[in-house]
Formats: structure tokens, C-alpha cells, sequence
């Protein structure tokens, strides 16, 4: 927190290796947010104590495959409502390849209006 100049409040397990002790000592810690391995859709009742995310290795794209799979075929909460790219300025562009394991990825979002958060 002192060379990053912000608060952290979300913890990345390493390895994603986590039980009920791991869990309650993170979040006594102050931790908001506890995040595994354990690849799953997020939803609005995905406990913070145990966030899945999946864990992506340049050299294992089949995980990334199978992560997009997973979540285009969740029936959890309402449908995301799809934008065209062409609306969006981002980076990398849309269909544009890159070679960095770890781009800087953004988008602009202003041309979509106001966002409804809830």
C-alpha cells in the first residue's frame, strides 16, 4: 500500500489454494474481497470471500477458450447488452493482434451515455 499510494482491499490467492481458515483470516485482515482460481461466472451473489477468476497462462489459450465458453453459456441473472466495437474506442482495437502477454487494455465507454451501476 505504500509504494502502490492506495488502499488494497482485494486479495488474489496465490495458486488459488484457500479453505474456510484462509477465508476468515483474509477478510478479518480487512480485505473486501478474497478472489480463487476456481473459474466461474460472477454474479450479484457470488460471495466476496471467494471471487473465481480464471487463471490465464500465454502458453494455455484452451483456458481462455474454455473460460468464454463458460460464461457466454451461464443462464445466471439478466443478459449484458451487447455494443457494437465500432462504438468504442479501445485498445487493443477490435480484431487487432497483439504479442504482449500483459497489454494495457482500455476502453472508452462515454459514447454508451449514462450507465445504470445496479
Amino acid at each position: 500500500e505504500q509504494k502502490l499510494g492506495v488502499k488494497v482491499n482485494c486479495f488474489a490467492v496465490p495458486y488459488g489454494f484457500h479453505n474456510d481458515h484462509i477465508r476468515d483470516v483474509a477478510m478479518k485482515a480487512g480485505y473486501e474481497a478474497l478472489f480463487t482460481v476456481y473459474g466461474q461466472p460472477i454474479t450479484m451473489h457470488t460471495p466476496l470471500s471467494s471471487v473465481g477468476r480464471y487463471l490465464m497462462e500465454a502458453n494455455k489459450p484452451k483456458v481462455f477458450t474454455d473460460a468464454v465458453a463458460a460464461i457466454a453459456t451461464t443462464a445466471v441473472g439478466p443478459s449484458v447488452a451487447e455494443v457494437a466495437p465500432s462504438n468504442l474506442q479501445t485498445q487493443p482495437a477490435d480484431g487487432e493482434t497483439i504479442k504482449n502477454a500483459l497489454p494495457l487494455i482500455k476502453a472508452n465507454i462515454a459514447s454508451l451515455g449514462a450507465i445504470d451501476p445496479g
